[in-house]
C-alpha cells in the first residue's frame, strides 16, 4: 500500500494478486498498488488501486509512487518537494533521500 497519510513501512506490505480487466489506460503499466489513508483526497481515496509505470522520471504535476527512508507514498511531484491533496498534510520537501519508485498512469 502506498501512504496517503500515514506512512506505510516496506515490513508491514502484504503482496498479492488480483486481476483487472486490460484497457487503453492501464495497459502500459508495470504494477499496481493501493492507497492506503486520505492524504491525497480528493483525487485518490483509502482503499483505491492505482496502476503504475516504473520510471524515475517525473515532471511537476505528476503523481507518483515514492520511497523515503522504509515507507512508500503516493503524491504529486511540485516545485518544492511532494505534495498532498489535502490541505491538512504538509510537503515532503527534498532535501531528504527519496526515491521515485514510478508514474500513477491510471486507477482502477
Amino acid at each position: 500500500m502506498a501512504a496517503a497519510g500515514k506512512s506505510a513501512d516496506f515490513n508491514d506490505m502484504i503482496a498479492g494478486t488480483k486481476e483487472f480487466p486490460v484497457t487503453d489506460e492501464n495497459r502500459c503499466d508495470d504494477y499496481t498498488i493501493g492507497v492506503s489513508g486520505d492524504s491525497m483526497e480528493p483525487t485518490f481515496y483509502d482503499g483505491d488501486i492505482v496502476f503504475v509505470k516504473r520510471t524515475d522520471d517525473l515532471n511537476v504535476g505528476d503523481i507518483g509512487i515514492f520511497q523515503k527512508d522504509n515507507s512508500i507514498y503516493i503524491k504529486e511531484v511540485g516545485e518544492s518537494g511532494l505534495i498532498s491533496h489535502n490541505p491538512k498534510y504538509p510537503i515532503i520537501t527534498t532535501e531528504d533521500r527519496i526515491i521515485c519508485m514510478g508514474k500513477v498512469i491510471a486507477k482502477a
